[in-house]
């Protein structure tokens, strides 16, 4: 039985066909030539059989009065954890039955982020309180003071991320799997061969064991909530994808759901209520303090979703003396002028879809 050779390209392969073997594999009883021709071929073109004894037979054989799985399906390796075959219903006039392949491959649009990591705040600091001095508070320059932090951040925090990650490998296991594919591709059965590979798992798991335990010793809820809410998924072994439903309501319905639930069917009198003028005004009549701002951002959250001003929490945090200096006189200013930024005055709201 001759197999077709695949292109050695990049990019994922997808094989569907009538192979016409047996193979213990794919739900017969035992091997045939051809069976072992088609592992062999699937072996050497890196590709892995997706099948699942739980789904019915794809052929029904009208002279043997059985079912088989002639019609398999073979995908890149890269792509194999993705996907799932699906026997369809039966067809009249035909024998086979209608196989469909899904590949749940996750859209996730590239977009540079920041790595707060490693940042250069002191370069960030600096560069900010250099520039800030020349700019006056005031809320018609807030879109100038926008722009100078995302200058500085620009400068001093790097953007993007890894395109290929494994977890635990560190600069040491980096060295040595390096060494592995090259011993590997000498000779795959040598001592040395195995004896690096060993080595390079043992160095992968003390490396994951060591950040595992360094994660549970100072994760702090009070802190970084969202690092806290990841380890207690980790820990009780939640999906960290759920499983995508289509939706066919849009933006619009949700909008006009959102009006109807805002109306009331019976007029209701509105109750007076006694205000006390002087109560009202009294809390903002005296000026923001340097202290009551410091105290302010010491217990921001990092991680939080930013505003349309796309200042970062992490950014706020350190902010240097001048720069608080200028944050407090505009806060100070807005209260005194009643007048605020335009960008305070918009905002993103986006609706979210329950299940059901």
């Amino acid at each position: 039985m001759e197999m077709p050779e695949i292109p050695s390209s990049g990019k994922p392969k997808i094989v569907i066909g009538d192979f016409n073997s047996h193979s213990t594999q794919w739900g017969y009883a035992n091997n045939n030539a051809d069976g072992d021709a088609v592992e062999m071929w699937a072996e050497n073109s890196q590709l892995n059989l997706i099948h699942d004894a739980k789904q019915p037979k794809s052929f029904n054989s009208g002279r043997w009065r059985a079912g088989y799985n002639p019609d398999i399906v073979f995908v890149s390796r890269k792509i194999a954890g993705l996907s799932k075959k699906l026997v369809l219903e039966p067809l009249p006039r035909t024998q086979h039955r209608p196989i469909s392949i899904t590949i749940n491959a996750a859209t996730v649009p590239f977009r540079r982020r920041f790595n707060f990591g490693k940042a250069n705040w002191p370069g960030f600091q600096e560069d900010l309180e250099r520039k800030i001095a020349h700019l006056p508070a005031d809320p018609k320059n807030y879109d100038k003071f926008t722009k100078l932090v995302h200058k500085a951040a620009r400068k001093n925090i790097p953007r993007g991320c890894h395109t290929q990650y494994i977890p635990g490998l560190d600069a040491p296991s980096t060295e040595l799997y390096e060494r592995y594919q090259q011993l590997y591709e000498s000779d795959p059965f040598a001592e040395s061969t195995t004896e690096v590979g060993e080595r390079l798992m043992t160095s992968l798991s003390e490396h994951r064991q060591l950040k595992w335990k360094n994660l549970l010793e100072t994760t702090d809820m009070s802190k970084n909530s969202k690092e806290a809410w990841s380890l207690i998924r980790k820990i009780s072994n939640d999906p960290s994808t759920p499983t995508r439903q289509q939706y066919t309501t849009i933006a619009n319905q949700v909008a006009h759901q959102l009006l109807l639930n805002g109306k009331s069917t019976t007029k209701q009198p509105r109750p007076k209520v006694d205000r006390v003028k002087h109560s009202q005004t009294m809390g903002l009549t005296k000026p923001f303090s340097l202290e009551e701002l410091n105290t302010s951002i010491n217990t921001l959250k990092t991680g939080k979703a930013i505003g349309l001003d796309n200042i970062f929490t992490e950014e706020i945090k350190h902010f240097g003396p001048l720069m608080r200096k200028w944050t407090l006189e505009l806060m100070n200013k807005c209260m005194l002028t009643k007048n605020i930024p335009k960008t305070w005055r918009k905002t993103r709201i986006i609706a979210l879809l329950k299940p059901g």
